[in-house]
């Protein structure tokens, strides 16, 4: 989520959906990081300008995953 009142976003969750559709077989696509980033509980992300955090060069390299079904 992003703007004002956007709910946390734990980049955990992200590695762990990651993770779970990667040992599904699943394309992933993380389209940004939301204006709420944590990397744990109260740990915001202060490299993250970007107001929506849709910037991909802000993110951790290991959730800059965009796959497509084939």
């Amino acid at each position: 989520e992003s703007g004002r009142g956007a709910r946390p976003f734990h980049l955990d969750w992200a590695r762990s959906i990651r993770d779970q559709c990667r040992a599904a077989g699943t394309a992933v696509f993380i389209k940004q990081m939301g204006s709420n980033s944590k990397v744990h509980i109260n740990e915001p992300i202060e490299e993250i300008r970007h107001r929506s955090g849709g910037d991909m060069a802000e993110w951790p390299s290991d959730l800059r995953v965009r796959e497509f079904p084939i």
